[in-house]
């Protein structure tokens, strides 16, 4: 995957979009304020957002407690309006510099039959984390649910984040609750589901499935697995949540029951809980709410959980199973954050409901690979592959002579590669460049550059680049900072 940062920072002054492809922004970076008028044309999108993909995934069952939503639209009408509303959101955010960024990269990515990574950063406890960005549309198509694009969001934070790869066997802790004075949700359709994507990988998984769970059920669960070293890497829980307004403040509560009645759990308890499993990979809520700013995927990502995908508004019940069904059939093939995109859109060709817009994923983590590593057999035979390939490909050359040059804006000047772990040096063609002037207000690319991977020192420097941006922000936003700087 190539990675798009696009970070939304907040300053007393206003809301600077900072772009960066590329670990440490190597393949581009960019920045320009949002105006008063933009940041209004975003609220008016999220309002006119939620109302068109509600007033259908309310029309039936649901796993919100709330009452129905009065509208209804029809699918076509729903299905046309978020498609113009992620346009217009698409064109506030990713235009100008931030635009050309942008597509340098996504045209680099559909050339290398790659995927591209679009990373929304924010603040933790942000207000703009309301907004829908999942519905963000380029003119031609959905990007979240596109399969060669995934959408997550990311808080920044300076603590590292674990490697999401773990050893075999992968311990996943399924975990039910649909108290009897709740109404009835469709769980032991949902774990079928989940059973279904696990049957034909043997050792390799052992879920463990455990019904009815109350909070003192799931702390007894989850200190077992840490005090017997068999810890859960990751963890599923599907039955009812919701979201309380009290003070002016959003409270999420989650509803374990005990002894077959509903028993209110809140994210402090929720955070204790996880600090008792370290090793957790990846957390799933398949509940209503977990998703929004007050709700527990945002704490959990908060406590460096590597990824947390939950709901941010209301889910049908039907949603709600053939999400996690689709999610977990493609967890242990590709990359957690594609599979999410592939989940999202099993919901829209299924025609189930909208709330695909709901389905959030934090992710944090440095890798881009799958949660189990590829079985040693199938690793040797592309590497073996690989080095036939490059036994039979030409290694060819590059010959530039420049006598004199002049420009106000040289992005390139000879010949520039990105490989990310894919070229060695017996692939690198022989390169004779002869200069004699060259000059220029904007020349960045002078020669050879090739980059075929990055350490671990290059990514500190990324993030403390990105810190001192944080820093300055005020300061920048003040001297009113315009995206031709």
């Amino acid at each position: 995957m190539i990675d798009f940062n696009l970070g939304l920072i907040e300053a007393k002054a206003g809301v600077l979009v900072y772009a960066s492809a590329g670990p440490d922004g190597s393949l581009g970076q960019a920045w320009r304020p949002l105006g008063p008028d933009e940041l209004t044309e975003i609220e008016r999108i999220r309002r006119q957002a939620e109302t068109a993909a509600a007033s259908l995934a309310l029309r039936v069952e649901t796993r919100d407690l709330r009452p129905p939503a009065a509208s209804c639209l029809a699918r076509e009408e729903v299905d046309g309006r978020l498609a113009k509303l992620g346009e217009a959101l698409f064109r506030i955010i990713v235009q100008a510099d931030v635009w050309e960024v942008y597509e340098r990269t996504r045209s680099m990515a559909l050339d290398r039959e790659n995927t591209l990574l679009l990373i929304l950063k924010f603040r933790a406890q942000s207000n703009l984390q309301l907004v829908p960005w999942e519905i963000l549309h380029d003119g031609y198509r959905f990007l979240a649910k596109d399969p060669r694009t995934a959408i997550v969001r990311y808080f920044e934070q300076p603590s590292p984040v674990a490697s999401l790869e773990v050893k075999p066997p992968l311990r996943l802790l399924v975990t039910l609750a649909s108290p009897k004075d709740l109404p009835p949700l469709a769980l032991e359709e949902e774990v079928a589901g989940l059973q279904k994507a696990y049957k034909d990988l043997g050792h390799l998984v052992k879920p463990v499935v455990k019904r009815n769970i109350s909070l003192g059920d799931l702390e007894n669960v989850w200190r077992r697995s840490s005090n017997t070293e068999r810890p859960f890497h990751v963890w599923h829980h599907c039955g009812h949540g919701s979201c309380e307004t009290s003070g002016g403040e959003d409270r999420f509560v989650l509803w374990l029951e005990n002894q077959g009645k509903r028993q209110p759990v809140d994210v402090n308890q929720l955070q204790e809980l996880v600090g008792f499993c370290p090793e957790l990979r990846i957390a799933i809520f398949n509940v209503c709410h977990g998703g929004r700013g007050a709700g527990i995927v945002a704490a959990l990502a908060s406590l460096n959980v590597p990824v947390v995908i939950g709901f941010q508004h209301s889910v049908r019940d039907s949603a709600a199973v053939k999400f996690a069904a689709a999610l977990h059939q493609c967890l242990f093939d590709i990359p957690v954050e594609l599979a999410v995109s592939q989940a999202r859109s099993s919901l829209n060709l299924h025609k189930i409901s909208f709330d695909w817009t709901h389905a959030l994923a934090f992710s944090r983590r440095r890798d881009r690979g799958t949660l189990l590593p590829k079985p040693a057999k199938s690793e040797g035979k592309m590497a073996t592959r690989r080095a036939m390939e490059r036994l039979h490909k030409p290694r060819g050359s590059v010959h530039i002579e420049i006598d004199r040059l002049t420009g106000t804006d040289n992005q390139v000047i000879g010949v520039n590669s990105q490989g990310g772990n894919s070229y060695d040096m017996g692939e690198i063609p022989n390169i004779h460049m002869k200069a004699g002037e060259i000059s220029g207000s904007g020349s960045r690319f002078v020669g050879f550059q090739m980059i075929s991977g990055f350490s671990d020192s290059d990514l500190k420097a990324r993030e403390e680049r990105v810190a001192q941006l944080l820093n300055d922000i005020d300061h920048l936003i003040g001297q009113g900072l315009s995206h031709e700087h």
